[in-house]
């Protein structure tokens, strides 16, 4: 018979494991890997709860018989304890006695690898959480009054995916023959105007915020911040985790939106999870919702060949010189043109894509981090920045094999813990992230949140509806 005991206690994070004892003969089960999870103390109409900000669970206040009682969004008027210091202290103190379950007080981002994910990093970036999280109360819906800015798209065939298989672990290659209904999308990303009055109205809080982290990469960190963060993404030491970064605070909390690089207010909102751009697009749209993979596809086409990597056709730049998306162009570009053993699109190793995004971006596009919304020429559709600038987040789950999915408004519900994102971003260039193109993707859990992730709404307008 074995008996399972549930531990908590306050930390950075809290700490659940499950230790087991064994009662059969002298053979003991060993124990189960702990899992640390981030937390915080609450206050709400006078009584004290946990948040646990891996998922927004909040759980009764008793250390002995954790009751959940609701989600972070359910509450209004939620204060936080700062007792961040006090609580380190008790941990530590609780981490060298014999009764501790083993877990370390530090964030464990990722396991140590000798080579990268390939690309920019935005793949290592997940905080690890699957869940579907928790809306907006019905009252908030459709409320947000962004009509205008949806443009319909008229139905018809496309083919989704590409056959040019730059990166195949990402599935991209199952070409597909599909059949799409109308349906409107956003003819910019949203802003950070935009997210604002969703926030102002609603109290909404994001899950960068509940976390209190997000990632951000190092050159775009202050030294006063950088210098107290000891952590990084092992597969992608450039991105590191800054406290206090989010959508207000896009390269840590002595950054905002409106002074730090010039007013950007027109610029996407970043640092939003699924679970946040969601919940916006619900409160934003009648009928809000996320766009499906399919639906991105196609509109970023704009009605042009499916076979073309680019919303206007196959060439990088307009008239050879031009650009038509806000990418990375690094100022030591140079030596690896130079470089035998790299090749085009090909993944460098870690230590290389550490130098290569050290290096500064040289801007030769006009920006050096993020762009506004309405940046460049739109595609056939009047669709802004569908490729480069901010990954968007599509409703889709990834999964390996997408020929399993209707051949008519396909939509991977239900599969898998990893939300498909499209578009690339910034960050993204030739030698490292070729993903700014149409029929790229990438998966990410759903609560995770980075420096270059933003996300456009979508709305059905026929009876096959899509609900996300």
């Amino acid at each position: 018979m074995i008996q399972r005991k549930l531990c908590l206690w306050l930390a950075v994070g809290l700490v659940i494991c499950k230790a087991q004892e064994a009662s059969k003969g002298n053979e003991e089960e060993p124990e189960e890997p702990p899992k640390v999870v981030r937390v915080s103390r609450i206050e709400y109409k006078g009584e004290k709860y946990l948040l646990n900000k891996e998922d927004g669970i909040v759980y009764a206040n008793s250390v002995e018989e954790p009751e959940e009682v609701g989600h972070w969004n359910e509450f209004d008027g939620v204060t936080l304890f700062s007792e961040e210091e006090e609580a380190k202290k008790k941990a530590k103190e609780h981490e060298s006695e014999s009764g501790s379950c083993g877990a370390s007080s530090e964030f464990d981002f990722n396991k140590k690898e000798e080579e990268s994910e390939g690309g920019c990093g935005c793949g290592s970036l997940s905080r690890g959480g699957d869940g579907e999280g928790t809306e907006l109360e019905s009252k908030y819906l459709g409320r947000g009054g962004l009509g205008a800015d949806m443009v319909l798209i008229e139905g018809g065939d496309f083919q989704l995916g590409s056959e040019e298989g730059f990166f195949p672990e990402d599935d991209e290659g199952q070409v597909r023959d599909l059949q799409m209904s109308s349906f409107k999308i956003g003819k910019y990303t949203i802003s950070n105007k935009h997210f604002e009055a969703f926030v102002n109205a609603t109290g909404y809080v994001t899950e960068a915020e509940r976390f209190n982290f997000s990632y951000v990469v190092e050159q775009f960190v202050s030294r006063d911040i950088s210098t107290g963060i000891k952590t990084a993404v092992a597969a992608a030491p450039w991105w590191i985790p800054v406290n206090g970064s989010d959508w207000r605070h896009p390269e840590g909390p002595d950054t905002d939106i409106y002074t730090t690089r010039g007013d950007r207010s027109q610029h996407p909102a970043v640092h939003v999870s699924y679970h946040d751009a969601r919940a916006f697009c619900r409160w934003a749209v009648e009928g809000g919702r996320l766009p499906t993979e399919a639906e991105w596809e196609y509109a970023a086409h704009g009605g042009l060949d499916s076979n073309n990597r680019f919303p206007w056709g196959n060439e990088f730049y307009k008239d050879g010189k031009k650009h038509r998306m806000n990418t990375w162009q690094s100022t030591i570009h140079d030596k690896f043109l130079q470089d035998k053993n790299v090749f085009k699109h090909s993944f460098l190793p870690t230590h290389d894509g550490h130098a290569f995004y050290s290096a500064n971006n040289s801007a030769e596009d006009g920006f050096e981090t993020t762009a506004p919304v309405d940046s460049f020429e739109p595609n056939a559709f009047g669709l802004y920045n569908l490729v480069g600038n901010v990954w968007e987040w599509t409703s889709d789950w990834r999964i390996p094999d997408r020929t399993i999915l209707s051949s008519k408004n396909p939509k991977s519900d239900g599969y898998g813990n990893m939300k498909v994102k499209k578009g690339g971003s910034f960050m993204c260039h030739e030698f490292t992230c070729y993903r700014y193109r149409i029929a790229a993707r990438m998966a990410i859990t759903p609560d995770s949140s980075a420096q270059n992730i933003g996300f456009r709404c979508a709305a059905s307008v026929e009876t096959d509806k899509i609900d996300n």
